[in-house]
C-alpha cells in the first residue's frame, strides 16, 4: 500500500461514524452550541429548534442533515454551519412584515368575533391563541412550528411596521411572568437578551 493509499484509508476511517445517531442523541447540538459560543455567535435552543437571529435551525437525523429555515443542509460540520449562519445574518432580510401584519390582524378579528361578548377591538388576545388560528388545518403546526411564529412576531416588531392597510394599529404586549401569563412567548434577540410577548391587540381600522 502506497503512502497515498494509507492517507486515503485514514481519512475514510475518520469519517466512518453514525451521523444519524450523532444528530439524534444530542452530541451534535452540544458541539454546535459550543462552536457558536467560541466564535461569538449568539445561538440558542428554543423548544426543538436552534435560533440565530433571524434564522431557525432544526436537526433532521433521518436525513442526516439540518434544516435552515426549512431548507435542508447536509454539510453539518459545526464550524462550517457557524460560518454559514454568520453569512445569513449579513444578508438583507426577506421577511415581509406588512404581509405578516395583515395575517395577524385577520386572525385577531376571528379571535374577537368568536368571543364578541367578552372582546372588542383593543382587547388583548394571547398570541398562543393567534398561533392556534394560524395552524388550524391538520399538519400545519408541523409545517409552521411555534418557534417560527415567535420569530416572525419578533421580526414584525423589529420592522417598525405596525399599521395595516385599513389603518388598524397593532400593539404587542409583553408577558410579565405572572400565573395568568405563563403562555408568553420568548425569544433571544440579536443582542442576546430575552424578549417576551404575551398578547396582541389592534385598534379599529377604517
Amino acid at each position: 500500500m502506497t503512502m497515498l493509499d494509507q492517507e486515503v484509508a485514514r481519512v475514510e476511517e475518520s469519517w466512518d461514524f453514525d451521523e444519524e445517531s450523532y444528530l439524534r442523541a444530542g452530541g451534535f447540538v452540544r458541539e454546535l452550541l459550543q462552536t457558536a459560543a467560541s466564535k461569538g455567535l449568539i445561538l440558542t435552543e428554543q423548544d426543538d429548534r436552534l435560533y440565530a437571529y433571524p434564522v431557525l435551525i432544526s436537526v433532521a437525523p433521518s436525513d442526516r442533515a439540518v434544516k435552515i429555515d426549512r431548507k435542508a443542509e447536509r454539510r453539518i460540520r459545526p464550524s462550517f454551519l457557524i460560518t454559514l449562519l454568520r453569512e445569513r445574518q449579513g444578508r438583507p432580510a426577506r421577511f415581509k412584515a406588512a404581509d405578516f401584519l395583515e395575517s395577524l390582524r385577520f386572525a385577531y378579528q376571528v379571535a374577537v368575533d368568536r368571543k364578541s361578548t367578552e372582546r372588542g377591538y383593543g382587547s388583548v388576545v394571547p398570541l398562543r391563541e393567534i398561533y392556534e388560528l394560524f395552524t388550524m388545518m391538520p399538519g400545519q403546526a408541523r409545517e409552521y412550528a411555534l418557534p417560527e411564529f415567535t420569530r416572525d412576531v419578533y421580526l414584525v416588531d423589529q420592522s417598525g411596521v405596525s399599521t395595516t392597510r385599513n389603518g388598524s394599529a397593532m400593539e404587542l404586549h409583553a408577558g410579565t411572568g405572572t400565573k395568568s401569563e405563563r403562555g408568553a412567548l420568548s425569544i433571544v434577540t440579536q443582542e442576546g437578551s430575552e424578549k417576551r410577548y404575551f398578547g396582541i391587540s389592534f385598534s379599529k381600522g377604517d
